[in-house]
């Protein structure tokens, strides 16, 4: 059985996507492989079939990125949506790393009747806490700076405890952006 399943670039053969996803798999570190996973998703370049299939196709006993894949696959393709953005993963990243539980991503939040109020980058809805991740790129433009605050509004009058952060926040201050999730989750949700 011929495994790699060529696909031909201009010409060229070359080993197809989810093959060589396998192939990353077994050289990348797991949170490479997290964001190159992500990536193939969100870009709609694989679909979870095609990584689950390649899997069960190359799996055997010595096959090198296998285990790997499987891990990722079990651990990222639960109940929450791929996210939007990088960022999302490594502020979801940097927040289990502080002690705090895993976060949902790209979470919806519905008011009581069941109507949308807004998707979210990050949320905690045990404690209904949602954190945006705030960028010059998607945030810093006329209709954001009009849909941005209505949004959080909506949020806020609906008892959520909504958390902006920037990139710099990210980066300069990851301790604060942690102890400030972690003070939002354990503060009461009504004052």
């Amino acid at each position: 059985m011929r495994l790699a399943k060529p696909t031909e670039r201009q010409g060229v053969p070359c080993t197809g996507r989810a093959r060589t996803v396998v192939d990353l798999a077994s050289v990348v570190t797991h949170t490479q492989l997290e964001r190159v996973i992500d990536a193939v998703l969100r870009d709609q370049l694989l679909r979870p079939s095609d990584l689950y299939g390649v899997l069960a196709t190359h799996a055997r006993p010595g096959r090198r990125g296998c285990a790997a894949l499987s891990a990722v696959l079990d651990d990222r393709l639960g109940d929450d949506p791929v996210p939007l953005r990088e960022w999302s993963r490594m502020v979801e990243d940097l927040l289990i790393g502080s002690g705090l539980s895993r976060p949902r991503l790209e979470y919806r939040i519905c008011n009581e009747a069941g109507a949308f109020l807004a998707q979210v980058d990050l949320a905690y809805p045990a404690h209904r806490v949602a954190v945006e991740l705030d960028s010059v790129r998607f945030h810093l433009n006329r209709e954001s700076f009009v849909s941005d605050p209505r949004r959080r509004n909506r949020l806020t009058v609906a008892g959520w405890k909504v958390l902006s952060f920037t990139w710099d926040d990210y980066i300069r201050f990851p301790k604060a952006l942690c102890d400030a999730v972690a003070a939002a989750c354990c503060s009461p949700l009504h004052s």
